[in-house]
């Protein structure tokens, strides 16, 4: 089983590319990203075609576990230390910014996709990686957001039996993202061509840029790439690794295990359970970091047996598992996306790179390079620009982030 609970991936809605098309503007990837550019175009004035090697939603963006969370891929601390406090912060208002706007397109549409406000949490496993979270709270409380420290004693049950303490989010959200992404393409509405079961196979550069497949051709004037772990093959110098996760998604349940979402070891481990009362596992990632690449989404047997053992040992009998599948995330060197123009690459631009934080930033980081792509000045972070990695070395260790 490697379906996702969230999307169909073989259910198409739109045509396969035929023949050459122009536009002003092609996207490439039909997830978060690739969507939120389009939305980003929708009163631009710009012919816009989106292309998707299989059906929207079907990679990333359909095969997380739908956590809304603020702030990157790292604690706001490391973040501090990375891109100094004013980066940090920047980066924080971005994925506010995202989580809002991705309400408040659910309101205006009624898009169905079970988006919950309820915050979330962080749990420790270790002493250490509490005084980490105690620190993270500190930092952020001083930068004007909420995050409360919560003992164990007062974890809800029965975590309070598995972990020595946390976070409380309240801000956070949770969705399925593969109906959302869905969801908002059917509301820009025919001013977009979409173009599913159609993988770009040749990235072209010149005057204009030319994107192949096996059955046509885009021709564009600006090319937005939001191909997150896909990006090397069009691309081979963009430095994104590819690394698989493992989630698993139970049978509904008569009652509430899990009061919102939650998330410890630094990211690793993560559960959630659905309106419908499904809970979905993932993570568990570190049991095999050196085999957990590429992008084959394949399953991992001794972490799906452990992420069976983990939703069994909170749910008891009930947690029978219906779904299990994998997804394929894009890592930067730095875990900070990869969101602007590309050096030396006139008119191509990328939105890529979330390292497991897509759903966090994702819509916004393609809304926002859009703008940039037509000439605009959208609120960026500085620290996103892809510059960073062809100015200077890229970094040879890689931060560990929070793979959610």
């Amino acid at each position: 089983m490697t379906d996702p609970l969230w999307v169909d991936p073989a259910d198409a809605h739109h045509p396969t590319l035929l023949g050459t098309v122009e536009v002003d503007v092609a996207i490439v990837g039909g997830g978060l990203s690739g969507v939120g550019a389009a939305y980003g175009l929708r009163d631009s004035g710009a012919t816009v075609a989106l292309v998707e090697g299989r059906t929207l939603a079907s990679g990333a963006s359909g095969r997380n576990a739908g956590f809304v969370l603020a702030g990157p891929a790292m604690p706001f601390g490391r973040a501090c230390a990375l891109v100094g406090f004013d980066g940090a912060c920047s980066l924080w208002r971005l994925t506010v910014d995202n989580n809002r706007l991705m309400a408040s397109l659910v309101d205006e549409h009624q898009i169905d996709c079970d988006y919950l406000r309820r915050g979330s949490m962080s749990l420790a496993v270790s002493d250490e990686e509490m005084r980490q979270l105690a620190a993270t709270s500190e930092r952020l409380v001083e930068a004007g957001y909420s995050a409360s420290v919560v003992p164990a004693d007062d974890l809800p049950r029965p975590f309070d039996r598995l972990y020595i303490g946390g976070i409380y989010y309240p801000g956070n959200a949770e969705i399925n993202p593969g109906a959302f992404v869905r969801g908002v393409a059917r509301a820009i509405g025919g001013g977009l061509h979409i173009y599913e079961r159609s993988p770009v196979l040749e990235l072209r550069t010149g005057t204009p840029h030319v994107l192949v497949t096996s059955t046509g051709e885009i021709r564009a004037h600006t090319v937005i790439l939001t191909t997150n772990a896909y990006t090397s093959a069009l691309l081979p110098a963009v430095p994104i690794a590819p690394v698989r996760g493992q989630v698993v998604a139970t049978r509904r349940l008569g009652r509430v295990v899990v009061p919102f979402p939650m998330y410890a070891n630094f990211g690793y481990q993560y559960w959630r359970q659905t309106p419908d009362g499904r809970i979905v596992v993932g993570g568990w990632r570190d049991l095999d970091i050196p085999t957990e690449v590429g992008t084959d989404e394949r399953l991992h047997d001794d972490i799906q047996a452990t992420l069976d053992a983990f939703a069994a040992s909170i749910a008891g009998a009930d947690a029978v598992i219906e779904y299990r599948w994998a997804g394929i995330m894009g890592f930067t060197p730095d875990a900070l996306p990869m969101v602007g123009g590309l050096p030396g690459h006139p008119g191509i631009y990328l939105a890529t790179g979330y390292s497991g934080h897509g759903v966090s930033m994702a819509f916004m980081c393609g809304a926002r390079v859009a703008l940039q792509a037509i000439g605009q000045r959208p609120n960026l972070p500085r620290s996103l620009s892809p510059d960073r990695f062809f100015d200077a070395p890229v970094p040879t260790t890689t931060v560990l982030p929070q793979p959610v």
